[in-house]
């Protein structure tokens, strides 16, 4: 859907990058866009992202929501569904795509057997220092799994970073800074399998050539990962604002 012209009531976004509206009784973090058209998201934790153009009146972005209300509902609730199964406490958790027991205790290092992760922590500490523990593994783990697979897809794709670190970020499985080719990967990544991995970590590499998602990193994506839609989806409902 292209937009109309301009009209008195467009949305005055000026220099701000985003700010949150409510249409239709909803709310949204509104981004400024470069592109023509007016774009919809839903991201991992079921927050609602609309992407606006300059120029782009307010009564006309109400229309298009509403339009849409029974799309967002619906996937909302899917993503909400989803994101009460990986619900976790201090003794279980997501690894590696399947749920584990946490056990916390001072007598191993921590690693993974059978289903149970052995976290090497005082089993008396406070919560805090629990989680604190739990996340070193996960960033452990992401940092191992990266450094052994990311020269795979560089030598697959002749794309090569100039490194790259990890750590908890709050909406994104990873990130790449064009300007120095560095890669970012979030320690929740800990919790996904690892087709689903693989598929982040060759998203961040193709971006060292595709800075946007348009549809030539979409080609790039399925020469080297045709199932990489279906890898994508497989992360829906893993990111949760605990992360």
């Amino acid at each position: 859907m292209f937009f109309p012209r301009k009209d008195s009531s467009v949305l005055n976004m000026r220099n701000q990058k985003e700010e949150t509206v409510f249409v239709c009784g909803m709310e949204f973090i509104v981004k400024r866009s470069k592109g023509r058209r007016l774009r919809l998201k839903i991201d991992g934790n079921a927050k609602l992202y609309v992407y606006i153009p300059r120029g782009v009146s307010f009564n006309f972005v109400s229309a298009f929501i509403s339009e849409k209300s029974e799309w967002i509902e619906k996937t909302q609730n899917r993503i909400l569904g989803e994101l009460k199964e990986y619900e976790q406490d201090l003794f279980h958790v997501f690894f590696k795509g399947e749920k584990h027991n946490v056990i916390y205790t001072k007598n191993i290092d921590s690693c993974a057997i059978k289903g149970t992760l052995y976290i090497k922590c005082d089993p008396n500490a406070d919560d805090s220092a629990k989680e604190k523990k739990l996340e070193a593994f996960f960033k452990q783990y992401v940092s191992e799994y990266v450094f052994y697979r990311l020269p795979y897809f560089e030598n697959l794709t002749g794309l090569y970073s100039e490194g790259f670190s990890v750590r908890k970020m709050n909406s994104r499985w990873g990130s790449c800074r064009i300007d120095t080719k560095k890669l970012t990967f979030n320690t929740a990544l800990a919790k996904v399998k690892e087709e689903a991995f693989d598929y982040v970590i060759l998203h961040e590499t193709a971006h060292l050539k595709y800075p946007d998602h348009g549809e030539k990193f979409k080609a790039f994506l399925t020469r080297y990962m045709p199932d990489w839609r279906q890898r994508k989806k497989s992360l829906s409902g893993v990111f949760t604002n605990a992360n």
